[in-house]
């Protein structure tokens, strides 16, 4: 039964074994709370940087995409954390 139990366990994702996963899911968190907690003013003009309309792509592209990957609206996060869990930690571990 222990066996079972261990094999089971072995199979979810930990922080030690898909550090990536784990990591930008705390920053993915973090950066929510931000959005829902911030000044108004700071966190338009956080999201004004990262923003992919035409004009920052063009100006800024490379800047655009990274920062862009580190926001989410509100109760999203969870969403993703579920998404990242089953899928990416696993394809992580390989």
């Amino acid at each position: 039964m222990k066996e079972r139990v261990w094999s089971v366990l072995r199979l979810l994702p930990s922080p030690r074994r898909t550090p990536f996963t784990f990591y930008y899911l705390i920053v993915l968190l973090l950066t929510t709370i931000l959005l829902h907690f911030g000044r108004p003013a700071a966190v338009h003009h956080l999201l004004a940087l990262s923003s992919t309309d035409a004009v920052n792509l063009q100006r800024h592209p490379l800047q655009a995409l990274l920062l862009s990957a580190l926001w989410l609206q509100d109760a999203h996060w969870l969403i993703y954390a579920a998404i990242f869990t089953i899928v990416i930690a696993p394809l992580e571990r390989r």
